[in-house]
């Protein structure tokens, strides 16, 4: 078979913006590995583990608030011509919306279910922080996918090059008068206000859907199938975003925050596969194709790009585990540096869930996949409870590494099947 012309685009698609999204991911890592470290550095054990709870709620409730637009935005932008920019300042919208709706909810429960959260409630001034930065993470989570959409990682890579540096920044001014929770918070909502204005000034075509008018009416007909996107997303990033509040919930805050630094260490290694996989419905979208010969080629490569990626950064984690949490302080290496190399090891079983999850995407079947995500997750929750139990961080670590396994060898076949090994795709 002769291929198109339009099959090698694709391919330097998948490669040109997965590299993007990767480097994204080394950017986020290895700036927010220096984000935590001058964290480390400014504020006590408790009050770190404090603050990376607060983060991770702030990111869980603005991506509750997404409503499934940033991933709809991934399929619906290569194909939306001239209706892209309204359909992007609909979704981000909606999505400022819902999540200050949200927000408001969770700002006035979460006191009242963890302690270390009153501080949400200690005046108007620091509700107003709390909802800001939830809708300022729902609103730039939209905007990275949908330029993942328009198929511009490069632009994804610079705002979050940006943003990292600013909250680095920020972290240092707040943490010197006030270390605590709320300046950490606040830090990362000052990095990404001040990135979504600098790709207005560095790309006024990119960000002029941040302000142009558009009518509620433009999504209307896109919401069933964003909110079915969202029970997905939602299904696979829930337990990854309670997981730190789970674990809060659990250990003391000083181990809280050893545990937080090995998992965020370790969760480097699990964005290359989810960066390799999420720009497959981008490429198949602005192609015309989702499940032919040239489909199963690029998730093969995807899959052994994921391998390697992760084979490599798994030993060099394995090596270095004691050095790198060093660097936090002494404070943060002893049970830590074990937890670390054990979750070093989920980035194998992550690559399957990853490919699962966007094949699921591909072929429309969003429904039972979410249903068999959101099972892994509560898998993984029950994990997490269990090795609390009986081990400490390191059972913790044991139990995610366990159901982790436990979701590959179930997803396994269908990734397999996709890819156009072992099993024929209409098996």
């Amino acid at each position: 078979m002769i291929p198109s012309p339009a099959r090698p685009a694709a391919a330097r698609a998948l490669i040109g913006n997965a590299v993007s999204l990767v480097g994204t991911s080394a950017v986020t890592s290895g700036l927010g590995f220096a984000f935590w470290w001058v964290a480390a550095r400014q504020l006590s054990p408790e009050a770190l583990g404090a603050g990376t709870a607060a983060v991770s709620a702030m990111t869980l409730v603005g991506t509750a608030g997404m409503l499934g637009l940033g991933t709809l935005l991934i399929s619906e932008l290569p194909r939306a011509g001239d209706r892209a920019p309204g359909l992007m300042a609909a979704s981000l919208g909606a999505t400022a919306l819902a999540c200050a709706a949200l927000a408001g909810v969770a700002g006035a429960a979460l006191p009242w279910v963890m302690p270390g959260f009153a501080w949400i409630t200690a005046g108007p001034g620091a509700f107003l922080l709390f909802v800001l930065g939830v809708v300022l993470t729902g609103v730039t989570l939209v905007f990275d996918q949908a330029i993942i959409g328009r198929l511009r990682g490069d632009l994804q890579l610079w705002r979050n090059l940006l943003s990292a540096v600013i909250k680095i920044a920020a972290l240092l001014v707040l943490t010197r008068g006030r270390p605590d929770a709320p300046s950490v918070y606040a830090a990362w909502l000052v990095g990404n206000l001040l990135s979504l204005g600098g790709v207005a000034w560095r790309a006024r075509g990119m960000a002029e859907p941040l302000l142009s008018p558009s009518s509620p009416g433009t999504l209307r007909g896109l919401l069933p199938p964003a909110l079915r996107h969202h029970t997905l997303n939602l299904a696979l990033q829930a337990p990854s975003l309670l997981l730190p509040v789970l674990v809060a919930s659990q250990v003391t805050p000083g181990a809280n925050a050893q545990f937080y630094l090995a998992w965020m260490i370790a969760g480097f290694l699990g964005m290359i596969p989810y960066s390799l996989s999420t720009v497959l419905p981008a490429v198949s979208g602005s192609e015309g194709e989702a499940a032919d010969n040239a489909g199963q080629v690029r998730v093969r490569q995807s899959l052994r790009w994921s391998l390697w990626g992760c084979a490599a950064g798994a030993l060099a984690t394995l090596l270095l585990a004691p050095f790198l949490l060093g660097l936090f302080g002494p404070a943060y290496t002893g049970e830590a540096v074990p937890t670390l190399r054990v979750l070093a090891l989920t980035a194998f079983p992550v690559i399957i869930k990853a490919h699962f999850t966007a094949l699921g995407r591909l072929r429309g079947d969003l429904l039972r996949v979410s249903v068999v995500v959101a099972l892994g997750g509560v898998l993984e929750l029950l994990g997490i409870l269990l090795g609390a139990r009986f081990g400490g961080l390191i059972g913790i670590a044991l139990g995610l590494l366990a159901a982790y396994v436990l979701e590959a060898l179930w997803m396994l076949r269908p990734v397999l099947r996709g890819a156009g090994w072992f099993w024929p795709a209409s098996s």
